[in-house]
């Protein structure tokens, strides 16, 4: 019954005219005669790359079959390969693969638009040999199915948007506007909206490993330093890594979560992640309980891919500061009041964390290594204090971070480091600053020395996501007054998306602006630009956590946790486009999961990911670790 069940869509599918061409604005070809050539009746030889008639003639432009497989012999004489084509009917797509066969009732992974473009595709050729095209159909045995869009391409990779004309749409979708298929082209389900798609979307994977998610040192007004990292390698699958006493352990979870261990060079964990190479590196460090200012107290270690360590780099605060520092401003605790996140951009790996410095106060800094030497790379100059939260991403061939400052600056601070940049004398810098969004403080707070009152910045900080176009997105939550209101207000999500410019400037790409009084006495006007409000929620809720992803396509995810009068709500996200378009509302993805608090989520192949612990877990100190992941939309 499935094999007929099969059959009969596959004579809907041969009746139906399929235009579509695996890229959008091709055109139909003019019908051509090509002659048709077989050993078996036509004779002569077939040296696997010419075709000769008895009487010595190579046959050149025609389709010829060996008696097994059937090829398209070129100008040359040469068979085609890896090239999709059309029909001699100027109408139909078919595909040769690799060996030069043409496709026959199969996959084939295109790489190739029609167009001659770069592509990964997954097509489907029938019978014929034509391509589906704008097509609903079962696999052979009546059990899967798969959509081929209108430009024949086989959906994949999460939510996607049905054509109500497709063949088999009424018998197979009907009334139905969106799909959700899984990576390897399986349509899992049908749906009325695309927020249903993507909900069905979500998964949690107990991976039995009991540990407590937690934030160390995170305080009502900073960040901490968390105990799971998360992070592609360098076959591009997600991989986390967790703290576990004198070592770090990295799971693969694609790989049936195979542990390497990793030997930490010093006691305090701060962050992890993996170079294209397949190296991973661990960001550790240690106390320094005397005024020896020389001591290194941050460490970054790199080890091959079976954990054996290759060399470790250790830096004690001065890296990152202009020569006019002084050694009080060196780092003695590092992750003090605030967190350490660390990233991987071409031949450099940078670290953005927080420290207590001799000098007894609190500021962030960054420490960068060249990963192909291990060698130490002065970043001139990177300060903020007090700063309460540390964020660095890739950015083109540079780095982008940001920090949350209470004094020096009082605001998010946005800041492109250029470890390549050559530091031609002490004046010469490789570091920009902007202040994107300030805030505010009562009038002479600094003056009076509150520092309970000038901690509190009435916001924290969450994420930010570099995009196309040398675009950045950034999200967190602060109250919308720049002014005494600020005290009656609950803190409420935003986005602002902006180009950081050669010259030293900053052009926002989202509209909107607050205005009002900064500074540290709360003396200074300031205009905050590109500022979009995301939510307005009264105050019986608490938004925390916010976080936010790119997705490589066009797309940025909000995530953020959500509660009402202390009760946890679960995990809510948003979609925006690069220019801050909202693309779907406010939706509620999972009412048990939590966000890791000081990681970013991470995407990889078409999902996002992240570890955390699970609210439904009955056993309070030894929760498991969940694998959260979140199937992104077309």
């Amino acid at each position: 019954m499935k094999k007929l069940k099969f059959f009969i869509l596959q004579l809907a599918i041969i009746a139906a005219t399929a235009i579509g061409f695996l890229s959008q604005g091709t055109t139909c070809k003019a019908a051509f005669d090509a002659p048709y050539y077989n050993i078996t009746t036509n004779g002569g030889t077939f040296d696997g790359e010419h075709y000769y008639l008895a009487d010595g003639t190579m046959v050149k432009n025609a389709f010829f079959c060996d008696g097994t497989y059937t090829y398209f012999l070129q100008a040359d004489g040469t068979p085609m390969k890896n090239r999709l084509t059309y029909h001699p009917d100027g109408v139909q797509i078919i595909y040769f693969d690799s060996q030069g066969h043409e496709c026959f009732d199969t996959f084939a992974n295109v790489k190739r638009s029609i167009a001659g473009d770069e592509v990964d595709d997954l097509c489907y050729f029938g019978t014929t040999g034509n391509m589906y095209v704008n097509v609903l159909t079962y696999n052979v045995e009546g059990t899967k199915i798969y959509y081929a869009n209108p430009y024949g391409v086989m959906e994949r990779y999460g939510v996607f948007k049905l054509d109500t004309n497709a063949v088999n749409y009424e018998a197979l979708a009907s009334g139905k506007l969106y799909g959700y298929a899984l990576s390897d082209g399986t349509v899992t389900g049908f749906y009325d909206s695309e927020v249903e798609a993507a909900y069905s979307s979500f998964s949690a994977a107990n991976t039995t490993i009991q540990l407590s998610v937690i934030a160390a040192g995170k305080y009502i007004n900073w960040d901490g330093t968390t105990n799971v990292s998360q992070f592609r390698d360098n076959t591009g699958n997600f991989c986390f890594a967790y703290d576990s006493g004198s070592t770090v352990v990295v799971v693969k979870p694609y790989d049936g979560n195979r542990n390497i261990t990793l030997t930490k060079v010093s006691d305090i964990f701060g962050a992890a992640t993996c170079d294209s190479d397949g190296y991973y590196y661990v960001v550790t460090g240690k106390n320094n309980e005397t005024d020896d200012t020389t001591q290194n107290t941050i460490f970054i270690t790199k080890y091959d891919s079976n954990g054996n360590m290759i060399a470790s780099r250790g830096d004690n605060g001065s890296s990152s500061l202009a020569y006019y520092y002084s050694e009080s401003f060196y780092t003695k605790y590092p992750f003090n009041a605030g967190n350490c996140d660390i990233a991987v951009n071409g031949d450099y790996v940078a670290v953005n964390y927080a420290r207590k410095m001799y000098s007894g106060h609190q500021s962030n800094s960054m420490f960068v290594v060249n990963r192909k030497t291990m060698e130490t790379v002065n970043i001139q100059s990177y300060y903020n204090s007090h700063s309460f939260a540390q964020r660095v991403v890739p950015y083109n061939d540079k780095f982008i971070l940001a920090s949350e400052g209470d004094c020096y600056d009082r605001a998010f601070t946005v800041s492109v480091a250029d470890p390549s940049k050559t530091l031609e004398s002490n004046w010469d810098s490789n570091c920009t600053d902007w202040n994107i969004f300030n805030f505010w403080v009562a009038e002479g707070t600094y003056d009076k020395y509150d520092m309970w009152t000038l901690n509190n910045n009435f916001a924290h900080m969450g994420g930010l996501a570099a995009g196309s176009n040398n675009r950045v997105a950034f999200v967190s939550t602060s109250v919308k007054s720049m002014n005494s209101n600020a005290l009656n207000e609950n803190e409420q999500l935003f986005i602002q998306i902006f180009v950081p410019n050669e010259d030293g400037t900053i052009s926002f790409i989202t509209q909107g602006t607050r205005e009002g009084l900064s500074g540290p006495n709360g003396t200074t006007p300031k205009t905050d630009e590109g500022v979009k409000w995301l939510t307005d929620y009264s105050s019986e809720y608490t938004i925390q956590n916010s976080q936010i992803v790119y997705d490589s396509s066009g797309k940025y995810y909000v995530l953020f946790e959500l509660s009402q009068n202390g009760k946890y709500l679960g995990v809510y996200y948003t979609v925006l486009d690069e220019n801050g378009t909202t693309l779907s509302g406010i939706n509620l993805l999972s009412s048990v999961a939590y966000l890791n608090p000081a990681e970013m989520p991470v995407y990889a192949n078409g999902s996002i990911y992240w570890v955390e612990n699970n609210a439904s877990d009955s056993s309070l100190y030894e929760n498991n670790l969940y694998i959260y992941r979140f199937q992104c939309s077309k």
